[in-house]
């Protein structure tokens, strides 16, 4: 079933995002994921923020593993994160980013 699925893909995702070596592994995963992203200035309005929006199941699928396993984060990769909210109708994605 698809949840089963996406549960494979987020422990996937999760070790390869673990390892160094296979990182190139997770952006395979997640081009699967994502139908697209938005880059639109920060509600804040701060010039040097942008806010992010990913479109697709990624949301879907990070909130089903949001409770269990996180990525370690190598320094300076990001700096903040924040919760995705996915919307109805999202479909597979089979687009190249």
């Amino acid at each position: 079933n698809m949840a089963h699925h996406y549960h494979r893909e987020i422990d996937r995702l999760h070790e390869a995002l673990s390892d160094v070596d296979h990182r190139h592994e997770a952006v395979e995963i997640i081009r699967g994921l994502v139908d697209r992203i938005v880059l639109h200035p920060a509600p804040d309005g701060a010039s040097e923020t942008m806010a992010i929006d990913l479109e697709g199941n990624l949301a879907g699928i990070l909130s089903l593993s949001e409770q269990t396993k996180k990525p370690s984060k190598a320094d300076g990769d990001f700096e903040e994160s924040t919760k995705l909210v996915a919307g109805a109708g999202f479909e597979p994605a089979t687009f190249r980013l």
